[in-house]
């Protein structure tokens, strides 16, 4: 893995994807109530603690694919450990991949990190101004 320190757009992208991750996760849980319950009781049967007995063995469940635009696509992959989720990027001209650890109780972010990026970094860090701005459009609506 390349080092991140002393590269500005490689900053920038790292700092805007975890917001633009931060901010999918919070219109999709925090925002739904119904998709919040639907998560918890996801994560009650992968971690067997569902009162009813019931356990799954998957590790990983989407919680959201969106399009945004044409040939464009996010996945919002919440893991098996309350808070972790997977947001992958996919468009023509870059795919990005970013881990987020989540606090809903502090509505704050423990932990993330950029663990793939390939394309361009320039289109990257404008098509993610696009999306914010998409998303507080949603929430405000």
């Amino acid at each position: 893995m390349t080092s991140w320190q002393r590269d500005t757009k490689r900053d920038m992208f790292t700092y805007r994807y975890i917001e633009l991750t931060t901010n999918l996760v919070e219109a999709i849980l925090t925002d739904n109530e119904e998709d919040m319950i639907k998560y918890k009781q996801w994560l009650s049967m992968v971690n067997g603690t569902n009162p009813d007995g019931i356990t799954i063995d998957n590790n990983a469940s989407v919680l959201a694919e969106i399009t945004p635009e044409q040939d464009s696509k996010i996945n919002i992959i919440a893991m098996k450990d309350e808070g972790n989720f997977v947001a992958e990027f996919k468009t023509p001209v870059f795919q990005a991949t970013i881990n987020l650890i989540y606090d809903f109780e502090k509505y704050d972010i423990v932990a993330a990190s950029v663990m793939e990026f390939s394309g361009d970094m320039m289109i990257a860090l404008s098509w993610s101004e696009q999306m914010l701005t998409k998303i507080d459009e949603m929430r405000i609506a």
